[in-house]
């Protein structure tokens, strides 16, 4: 059997990527407004941000791929592949 223990200690050498407000935009195509993003946030409706430094902000990219994920598969009718009902 492999062992993937090097793999485990390359992957925690990188933290995890932050997207930044411009980032959800541009790269998950999250076009909310800062203050709806604040007003989701405060409802548990959209992850946390984290405090980078004093006056700036972002949010975990694995946790942002997942809210999309969740979002994808809560629309009625959709199925996994494109099947439809």
């Amino acid at each position: 059997m492999a062992s993937y223990g090097w793999l485990i200690k390359e992957l925690k050498r990188y933290p995890e990527k932050l997207l930044t407000y411009e980032e959800l935009k541009s790269t998950r195509g999250i076009g909310f407004s800062r203050q709806h993003l604040h007003r989701l946030e405060s409802q548990k409706q959209f992850p946390g941000r984290v405090q980078i430094g004093d006056h700036h902000i972002g949010w975990l990219a694995a946790e942002m791929d997942d809210w999309i994920e969740a979002r994808a598969a809560g629309r009625l009718g959709w199925k996994p592949n494109g099947v439809r009902k």
